[in-house]
């Protein structure tokens, strides 16, 4: 691998030969645009993964949200449902004391 060092001024990168070809930009040189429109498919392979992967972290979250707030209620009505019973053998006992 060679590497060059110089002075740039006011440029922040150059991109390797190897790159461009792969990539293919088109390059507007008067409105100083850059686009990578032109991307081999590996490109959009990897991005399709990201995306998905994206995905699947926010239904993972949702999915976890909803499963939380299901434990949640489950929790509030089973001690509802414990203290009706308690309240009852309380109303229970006290018909057979009187």
């Amino acid at each position: 691998m060679r590497i060059d060092v110089c002075d740039l001024e006011r440029i922040d990168v150059i991109l390797g030969m190897l790159w461009l070809q792969v990539h293919n930009l088109e390059i507007n040189w008067e409105t100083r645009e850059v686009r990578v429109t032109r991307c081999p498919p590996i490109c959009r392979r990897s991005l399709a993964v990201k995306e998905d992967i994206e995905r699947r972290k926010k239904i993972g979250k949702r999915v976890r949200a909803v499963e939380k707030t299901d434990r949640d209620e489950w929790k509030i009505s089973m001690e509802e449902k414990f203290d009706n019973e308690v309240k009852l053998d309380k109303e229970k006992m006290k018909k057979i004391v009187l």
